[in-house]
């Protein structure tokens, strides 16, 4: 055999094997396992049951040729924490949701008389030194009312209007007497659809939170540590979930609002100020 005959062989063999490592390294990078030198693993260009075209780990050995599954690659060592601190105080600010309702049988009619009461309230909250600012009007509709006979004839019998504030109170020891006040000047067509204490300001008290919640992410990530006998390494990402907001503890409810019984009393409870970051340490 001549000298270029050899060459030409020797040329093709070495492009053969180099064209099957790369149909290997490319069946690796799409997400199949390589087979093992013991013959495990899935099905892929390099995995499964041989085949006539199919080749080992040992078919190359000498080659400095290395692999990894994708599951390697993708990995993530470490210990992932979850840690809340709570805060509890008092509530500093009152919601009152509170409005009028009137059906009558004109739409001029049932306005006149919405309007009459509801200034009459708002004249009270004036006279406990709310300001203006602290109330909103929340929803106001004026909706036909109807009456369906026997016969499925619909026939108008009037409209309802509803006009809906929401009233911040500053002074929570006056929030009984402002109920009784604004119900007893409203008169029939008061409504009063729920109160909620909240904080107004929880910067300070998120802070504290905060700082209560990184306390308890690292105390488990010792624990986790300890109990599994690894060594706590350095810390590696740490984010808050969410922001700090007061979660009511107790009910905040008032009673009936029949005046000639008792006066209205109100609890105001306490409030919780909870933060819960996550995080994520080292494994050494």
């Amino acid at each position: 055999m001549t000298r270029t005959k050899v060459l030409i062989i020797l040329s093709a063999a070495m492009a053969i094997l180099v064209l099957t490592v790369a149909c290997g390294r490319g069946a690796t990078s799409n997400g199949d396992e390589i087979a093992t030198a013991d013959g495990a693993g899935t099905s892929g260009l390099l995995g499964g049951q041989p085949s006539g075209d199919s080749v080992g780990l040992t078919d190359f050995e000498g080659l400095g040729v290395s692999f990894v599954t994708s599951s390697q690659v993708n990995s993530q060592q470490g210990i992932f924490v979850t840690g809340t601190g709570t805060v509890t105080a008092d509530p500093d600010l009152a919601i009152l949701n509170l409005g009028v309702q009137v059906t009558a049988d004109t739409v001029r009619e049932a306005l006149e008389r919405a309007n009459v009461s509801l200034n009459a309230m708002l004249g009270v909250l004036d006279g406990h030194g709310i300001e203006e600012k602290d109330t909103q009007t929340r929803f106001f509709n004026i909706f036909p009312q109807y009456d369906f006979r026997p016969d499925r004839e619909r026939v108008l019998i009037g409209y309802q209007v509803t006009n809906q504030l929401s009233v911040k109170i500053r002074d929570l020891d006056n929030i009984g007497p402002i109920i009784d006040d604004v119900v007893e000047v409203g008169g029939n067509p008061v409504q009063i659809n729920g109160i909620t204490f909240t904080i107004e300001d929880t910067s300070e008290l998120s802070v504290q939170a905060r700082e209560a919640a990184v306390k308890a992410a690292m105390a488990q990530a010792e624990q986790f540590a300890r109990l599994t006998g690894v060594g706590l390494g350095k810390l590696v990402q740490i984010s808050q979930v969410g922001g700090a907001v007061p979660v009511v503890r107790s009910e905040a409810a008032f009673a009936s609002l029949d005046l000639a019984i008792a006066p209205t009393p109100v609890r105001t409870g306490e409030l919780d100020v909870s933060v819960t970051v996550q995080a994520v340490f080292a494994i050494e």
